[in-house]
This record gives C-alpha cells, sequence and structure tokens, in this order.
C-alpha cells in the first residue's frame, strides 16, 4: 500500500509537470516561435551543426540549445545576430 501510494504521487508529480511544461508552451510569445523558426532555417540553410553555429556566434553548442530550447533566456544581440546571419543566408540562396 505504501509502494502504491508513492507510485501514485510520483505518476501525479509527473502528470503536473507535464501539464506546467504544455501551457509553458502554449504561453510562448510569437516572437520567441519565430526565433526558434530562424535558428532552426540558419542551421538547415547552412547545413550546421549546434557545435558549428555556436562557433560563429561565439558561444557552447551547449548554448545553442539552450537557445532553441528556451528563446526568452536568449541575449538580444544573439538573436540579432541570428537574424542577420539567417538573412544573409537566404541573400546568397
Amino acid at each position: 500500500a505504501v509502494l502504491a501510494g508513492l507510485i501514485d504521487e510520483e505518476f501525479k508529480m509527473n502528470t503536473e509537470e507535464q501539464h506546467a511544461k504544455r501551457s509553458d508552451y502554449m504561453k510562448m510569445p510569437a516572437w520567441a516561435i519565430e526565433f526558434k523558426v530562424d535558428l532552426y532555417a540558419l542551421k538547415e540553410f547552412k547545413g550546421w551543426t549546434d557545435e558549428e553555429l555556436g562557433k560563429r556566434l561565439g558561444v557552447t553548442a551547449r548554448t545553442v540549445g539552450n537557445m532553441r530550447r528556451n528563446p526568452s533566456s536568449v541575449n538580444g544581440a544573439l538573436i540579432l545576430k541570428v537574424q542577420s546571419m539567417l538573412k544573409e543566408a537566404k541573400e546568397k540562396y
């Protein structure tokens, strides 16, 4: 009975965490979604990995991953640099 209670409590916590993650995603502002799209598009245009993009931005691959997962924590200068690099890539394409 104790084990079942622990499992039920863990399931409840996981369900609440998943709900919180979904609602965070649903609340993501349009600019953040656009940035995620821009980041993905830049990598696709150039065929770059997170590591390669990070080198060009002056950050680590881990930072690039964090930028993708949580755009609201990204330094504004990095956002502008990604947008500029994407614009340049599109013009050359």
